[in-house]
């Protein structure tokens, strides 16, 4: 039998029963908390803000990258915020977001929410390093510090200024880069400027760099002088400032390397006086330092050339030959092309008492190392004349001389052989023909004229002959006819020889 107290008893633990179910049924049936913000804050970044859930004191983010799946992210104590930095780029996008919390019993989830990247923030620029020269390629190295974004994809290298397209190098590891251009080839003394920009895979670009340029070593020369001059433009590409810039040069017949150290404000020149006539080359270079020396550019290596004739080799006087029909000396003379520009001065002794003085001065042709020169000023009281040969330099720092040559002249005689009698038609003696002893004769001048001082044949040729005939052909008369002959020899002197010859028919 059941007592009322038992039945009231029991209507109590039934109400606490219901109560009880009715308080687990109103925590099932609790709404999902919210994400009241997303957006993307900056480049590369989400930014989540969500509703508290009851009983949720941790929260776990998770992430959907475009065509993957959700991934968790991250676990937030304490907060109902976010920023996500994402691990790739996303490129006008969206990233999909949920958040989880668990309140003991089970898991609550937030809604989902979309944010829209469109990866319109310019990537952060790289800065520059170094423009040096590399000397064993002879051309333009450049090198400069990444960009510190993580979604580099490579650089944009541009040149001149104002810029203009140059090459492109790939690959964000990427940092330096060899130009194309030689500098051998006459490039020597060009200054390049350069910017780089760098850029992401959504090829959003940064902003160029400040322009930077390579070391130039120029040289400045004065005809015939012997200074050494050189100048270098400023550099203004070392992250941390120039410290200073190193000349080094070294002379072509000298080991030694001499320095000349100058400060980040100059001079930016170098000028020195090399009176040694040896040195014909000085090789020089150029370095800049950082003031950490931790950086260094160079220029290319350049050759300063002094003018000199030290590359010919031969000035010589190949032969003489006399001619005694002028007479004259023709001198065969060899001279080596690289002396052209400076004219080569011929010296003559006569015999054994004169000193040797400048007779004449003739240019070299550059396409021709064989010259000669007729000496007409020859006279017969010398028994040999002697010649020599010098050239100088375009600047006159030294004289060059040949080796000396000597020519002896033949004896000369200055008499004349004239036959007595002619015999009009006869093979043998129909001809009048006088005979120099020596043929070395100027002037010559040959008459005939008969009894009454009339002329009857006359010649100014050494070779003609009187075969007996008048000027007009017609055999003379026998009997006796006068001679007349005149020359100049070639020992300066002058002569008249006077004479009768026989005509016999």
């Amino acid at each position: 039998m059941v007592k009322p107290n038992d039945i009231t008893q029991g209507n109590k633990l039934v109400t606490l029963l219901l109560v009880f179910v009715c308080f687990v049924s109103a925590l099932h049936a609790q709404q999902p908390f919210h994400i009241s913000t997303g957006v993307a804050s900056s480049h590369n970044v989400s930014f989540l803000e969500w509703t508290t859930a009851d009983g949720v004191g941790d929260y776990q983010v998770w992430r959907q990258y475009p065509n993957e799946l959700f991934e968790f992210v991250a676990i937030v104590s304490g907060q109902t915020s976010y920023h996500d930095s994402l691990t790739r780029t996303i490129c006008s996008d969206t990233v999909n977001y949920y958040v989880v919390g668990n309140n003991g019993i089970e898991d609550v989830f937030s809604d989902t929410v979309g944010i829209y990247h469109t990866d319109d923030i310019p990537t952060a620029p790289c800065q520059l390093k170094v423009c040096s020269v590399d000397t064993a390629a002879d051309r333009i190295f450049l090198s400069w510090y990444p960009s510190p974004d993580a979604d580099v994809m490579g650089y944009f290298i541009v040149q001149g200024n104002p810029s203009r397209g140059y090459d492109t190098v790939w690959g964000r590891e990427n940092t330096t880069y060899l130009c194309r251009e030689n500098l051998a080839e006459g490039l020597a003394e060009a200054q390049y400027d350069f910017r780089i920009m760098a850029f992401d895979s959504c090829y959003q670009a940064s902003a160029l760099t400040p322009y930077y340029h390579n070391p130039v070593l120029q040289f400045t020369q004065e005809p015939c002088s012997r200074h050494f001059r050189c100048k270098w433009n400023r550099y203004i590409n070392m992250p941390d400032s120039v410290a200073h810039y190193t000349l080094f040069y070294q002379l072509e017949n000298s080991d030694v390397i001499h320095r000349l150290q100058v400060g980040p404000e100059g001079p930016f020149e170098f000028d020195t006086v090399i009176s040694d006539l040896a040195v014909g080359r000085v090789n020089v270079y150029l370095r800049v330092d950082n003031s950490t020396d931790s950086l260094h550019a160079f220029s290319l290596c350049r050759t300063f050339q002094f003018p000199s004739i030290d590359t010919a080799e031969y000035l010589t006087i190949a032969s003489a030959d006399y001619y005694d029909t002028i007479p004259a000396i023709m001198l065969d003379i060899d001279v080596d092309p690289s002396f052209a520009g400076s004219p080569v001065q011929i010296y003559r002794r006569r015999g054994s008492r004169e000193q040797f003085a400048p007779i004449a001065e003739i240019e070299i042709n550059p396409y021709n190392s064989h010259i000669q020169y007729l000496d007409r000023d020859i006279y017969a009281d010398a028994d040999f004349y002697t010649y020599q040969l010098s050239v100088h330099d375009s600047c006159e720092y030294y004289t060059q001389y040949s080796d000396t040559l000597q020519i002896v002249l033949p004896t000369v005689s200055t008499g004349l052989f004239i036959p007595n009698i002619l015999i009009s038609g006869s093979a043998e003696l129909g001809r009048f023909c006088p005979q120099l002893l020596s043929p070395l004769a100027k002037g010559y001048h040959f008459a005939v004229f008969n009894r009454y001082g009339e002329r009857v044949f006359y010649t100014t040729d050494i070779n003609d002959c009187w075969d007996g005939t008048s000027a007009d052909g017609h055999v003379l008369p026998q009997g006796t006819y006068v001679y007349l002959i005149s020359c100049s020899h070639s020992d300066g002197s002058d002569k008249k020889y006077k004479g009768t010859i026989t005509l016999i028919k």
